[in-house]
């Protein structure tokens, strides 16, 4: 008779999670939730050699990005769970970390403002709603948006705006077909009341289109047909929230130029970049204005903070660094907490330096003494050499994260 070996005994699925948590060096794989940050970095660091070939002021705009979440700190728990606590922001409208940190950051943002707005209207409806204009050259962007913005107050302050709250946030996508051509468009979350959805009431596809076309000064014909989708109420906040990031998802679908734009993809993004300088980005209306008290841009603290969770469990500190060559975060060292609370206190100090020279740069010259030339050339002195010495100063703390890392 046989006998069979016997069968290998099962492990413990948890234990070998923490164990393999505790042993890996890449952040993907000690927080998968996380893995994000490679695949955005790696769209950065592209998008970063796009802008190093521009203008003077495009490439200034790629030396940060290169910095831009190049070290993240993590609070980590017993069971290996990691909460985002440092991070450095470029805050550039077309970086992929900061556009994905602000969508979530919006997305947290909600959450917080949901209570308000549903003691305001508990039976409030939500839905997508996608606005566009017919493709321009990318040299007729700016324009382009203008006139949208224009046509976007016209509508909303008509007697007939169906909505009581809405987001709004632009994005501009390549056409696949003609070079150089651009397609903006905004992306809209309103908020309505229920009753918007009874037959009598209810706006179409073709509808919206009539009129948006009329708020522009345009044919119906002429126009692109709207995107509708209704957020489902079943789904309650979190069908909302996910719309909300969705809404705020791109600014500009940047890194698929290279294959939507037939050649000049290059010169096509950095003519956006240029066109887009100055637009505004985000807006808000009614009720949400009002849930969000008017702020239409996130903070650098929001985008670190995307999960309301405290770090007093943190049972150690962890840094990330982003390689170039492996386009991927690598472990790159344990911090204690007195190493932590020295870093919070430099960035405070920073922080304090840079409004008191905000202020003294915008600081006028007294008017007592606007009569005397030599005391207006010192004080105009006394103004370069701050900016000099701001200069300066961003130049130092360059080599000290070089020599860092």
């Amino acid at each position: 008779m046989q006998i069979l070996p016997e069968p290998p005994k099962a492990h413990n699925s948890q234990k070998t999670k923490q164990e393999r948590i505790q042993g890996a060096t890449r952040l993907s794989e000690a927080s998968p939730e996380d893995a994000p940050w490679s695949m955005h970095g790696s769209n950065a660091q592209t998008l970063m050699v796009w802008f190093s070939v521009g203008d003077e002021w495009q490439q200034k705009k790629a030396e940060k990005m290169e910095y831009c979440g190049r070290e993240l700190i993590f609070a980590v728990k017993k069971n290996g769970e990691h909460k985002l606590k440092k991070a450095e922001f470029c805050r550039i409208r077309f970086c992929p970390r900061c556009v994905w940190r602000r969508s979530l950051a919006w997305k947290a943002r909600w959450y917080g403002a949901w209570p308000e707005l549903m003691k305001e209207v508990p039976k409030a409806r939500f839905f997508h709603l996608v606005l566009s204009t017919p493709n321009v050259p990318v040299e007729d962007l700016k324009k382009e948006l203008s006139l949208m913005n224009t046509a976007w107050k016209r509508m909303i302050s008509r007697n007939t705006w169906p909505a009581i709250g809405f987001v709004r946030s632009t994005e501009v996508t390549i056409e696949k077909t003609r070079k150089g051509y651009v397609n903006p468009h905004f992306h809209c979350l309103v908020m309505v009341r229920n009753s918007y959805f009874k037959e009598w009431n209810y706006m179409t596809a073709d509808t919206w289109r009539t009129y948006w076309a009329s708020a522009l000064g345009r044919h119906p014909e002429e126009m692109n047909k709207p995107f509708i989708r209704a957020i489902d109420p079943k789904l309650g906040v979190d069908g909302v929230a996910a719309a909300v990031r969705e809404v705020f998802k791109y600014a500009v679908k940047g890194i698929e130029m290279k294959k939507n734009d037939r050649g000049d993809w290059v010169q096509t993004l950095l003519e956006m970049d240029r066109q887009l300088k100055g637009t505004q980005a985000t807006a808000l209306g009614g009720l949400i204005r009002q849930a969000f008290k008017g702020r239409e841009e996130v903070t650098e603290e929001e985008m670190l903070a995307v999960k309301d969770e405290s770090d007093s469990e943190a049972e150690k500190y962890l840094r990330y660094l982003y390689h170039f060559i492996l386009r991927e975060y690598r472990l790159g060292g344990e911090l204690a907490k007195d190493d932590i609370e020295a870093l919070e206190e430099t960035n405070n100090r920073r922080e304090k330096k840079k409004a008191e020279r905000k202020g003294a740069l915008s600081k006028p010259l007294p008017a007592e003494l606007q009569a005397s030339p030599e005391v207006k050339e010192d004080w105009d002195l006394n103004k370069v050499g701050l900016k000099l010495g701001e200069q300066d100063q961003k130049k130092q703390n360059r080599i000290r994260k070089l020599e860092g890392l």
